[in-house]
């Protein structure tokens, strides 16, 4: 669990980079030996194909920047225990067909599910926060077409 600690994180296929606000974190990377976090803007990256460097010290414009995007919008795909709206990305007459959208849709970042459903399979990504954020999903899902994600509808979910 992650208690008193307030950081900033993120991977792409360019770099790896940490940002520390609060407590302290260990980036720990390749079986490498760890870079210790522990004061405000401290910051790490290494960046794909290139030698790892030690960790700086982000300028005030980097953590302004780090903090916004650390800051969850509403609408703009909150996933979040409790939530209770969710994206149906499919109905799929067969559970190979859902399973493999499911599979798709993992494979980019989405935490979908597959659910029985009258006698077809429903692929879900649930515990959406608002309508909008639904929303918001929904219409990734269907911008992306290598996800496969054609129609679609959002739902409130039952207790």
């Amino acid at each position: 669990g992650i208690r008193g600690t307030d950081f900033w994180s993120m991977t792409d296929a360019e770099h790896d980079a940490v940002c520390m606000f609060e407590g302290k974190v260990e980036v720990v990377r390749d079986n490498k030996p760890g870079i210790m976090l522990d004061k405000l803007g401290a910051f790490w990256v290494v960046f794909t194909g290139e030698p790892e460097k030690p960790a700086g010290q982000a300028t005030p414009d980097q953590l302004a920047k780090f903090i916004g995007q650390a800051e969850m919008q509403p609408g703009q795909g909150i996933v979040l225990q409790g939530g209770r709206w969710r994206t149906v990305a499919g109905l799929m007459p067969s559970g190979g067909q859902a399973n493999a959208l499911r599979t798709r849709l993992q494979t980019a970042g989405y935490p979908a599910d597959v659910l029985a459903k009258d006698g077809k399979f429903e692929v879900r990504i649930n515990q959406l926060a608002t309508r909008e954020d639904a929303e918001t999903v929904l219409k990734q899902l269907q911008a992306n077409a290598s996800l496969g994600v054609t129609e679609g509808r959002v739902a409130l979910a039952t207790r």
